[in-house]
């Protein structure tokens, strides 16, 4: 139960670290997309 627990807390903090990773990744290219160099 407690290994359960713990793995699903892990789980759920790999998914905000992607989700951080993609957000921050998809602003950057809009950014380049809308201000092209």
């Amino acid at each position: 139960m407690l290994l359960h627990l713990c793995w699903k807390q892990q789980k759920n903090q790999v998914q905000v670290v992607l989700e951080n990773e993609i957000s921050f990744h998809l602003s950057s290219l809009i950014e380049h997309l809308l201000h092209p160099v």
